[in-house]
């Protein structure tokens, strides 16, 4: 019966889930419940916008940020700022007492002084080429101290510490080359006693690397300026350059105010005087109009090596030339087989 069937209809739409919708034939079923569809509709409109922040956030490629380049050059002061470089003999010397008085006064209680005019000759050892150079800084820096201070010269052994006791009279205060307060002691037996306030050690080799490392922290401890003239403490068959050489290049080496640094190039020379910078000289050609015969050419906070300097070589010169020439001569010969007057009088000690 048609009532029945309407009847049945009506009973289901009363027990019809909130969600499902209502009839739209007409019959007399309950309309769906509308705040649960306004909440159906709002959940799908919001799945998008859940998912994207539910989502793995995508991976972001940074600019890997870049390394400074170090540069050694010294950005201001060109060269004003530069180390002048003596034309002579007793000039160097002044500059190397200069240096190392200023640093002294500075505080500085670890020194180095460089002097290197061998160009790679190894005719005669770095002591003797440096042993004049070494009396007359020593002769300076002792008349800087009080005559009851004793300033000290380590020499390497015992027999070289005796000969320049005799070389330069030293048993007698009227011939005596140096002032009275210098004295000479040697590795690796002679301590410093009290009155010895200053040390000077020259040209310590890697065998002695120990006790010239004792002797730096001794003085060190006690407030006692050392200098080291031409150190050569790390080589391959004392110390090796491996980790223990690098170790104590580290510790030790690297610690030292290099006060004064002299090393002739067969183009030039490399020169620092503290507080100057690392600076660079070329020598001119007889053409060029440059007094002294030098021309300046880049500054450097620290030291350059070999490799910085062969760069700045071809950079002033070019790779196709061998340096300045002789114009004089048709630029037949290369000026440095005869390096001038500044390491001619060097090479002569």
């Amino acid at each position: 019966h048609p009532c029945q069937k309407r009847a049945a209809t009506s009973s289901l739409a009363r027990h019809r889930s909130p969600y499902t919708p209502h009839c739209t034939t007409g019959c007399a079923a309950e309309p769906c419940d509308r705040s649960a569809m306004a909440r159906t509709s709002l959940l799908a409109a919001l799945l998008p916008l859940c998912a994207a922040l539910l989502a793995t956030p995508t991976r972001q490629h940074r600019i890997k940020p870049t390394r400074a380049v170090v540069t050694y050059e010294v950005e201001e002061g060109g060269e004003a700022r530069a180390t002048p470089l003596s034309d002579d003999f007793d000039g160097a010397v002044q500059d190397a007492a200069n240096g190392l008085l200023g640093a002294i006064q500075d505080g500085s209680l670890k020194l180095r002084l460089d002097f290197d005019t061998s160009m790679g000759d190894e005719t005669y050892t770095k002591l003797k080429l440096s042993l004049e150079f070494a009396r007359d800084v020593a002769i300076e820096w002792a008349l800087a101290m009080e005559e009851d201070e004793n300033l000290v010269l380590f020499f390497p052994d015992a027999g070289a510490a005796a000969l320049a006791r005799q070389e330069w009279k030293m048993d007698d205060l009227d011939e005596a080359e140096v002032p009275p307060n210098v004295r000479v002691k040697a590795f690796p037996r002679d301590r410093l006693d009290d009155d010895d306030r200053a040390v000077f050690a020259l040209c310590p080799r890697a065998p002695e690397r120990d006790v010239v490392e004792e002797l730096v922290n001794t003085c060190e401890e006690t407030l006692r300026p050392v200098a080291l003239l031409n150190p050569y403490l790390v080589d391959m068959g004392t110390t090796g350059y491996g980790m223990a050489g690098r170790l104590f290049k580290e510790r030790f080496v690297d610690a030292l105010e290099p006060c004064y640094y002299l090393r002739t190039l067969e183009w030039g020379a490399l020169a620092r005087t503290y507080p100057r910078p690392y600076s660079v000289w070329r020598q001119c050609g007889l053409d060029e109009d440059v007094e002294g015969g030098y021309a300046f050419v880049k500054n450097f906070f620290s030291q350059p090596n070999d490799e910085v300097l062969e760069e700045l070589f071809d950079e002033v010169y070019g790779t196709n030339t061998g340096g300045p020439t002789d114009e004089a001569d048709g630029g037949g010969g290369n000026l440095f087989d005869g390096i001038g007057k500044f390491i001619d009088a060097f090479q002569k000690l």
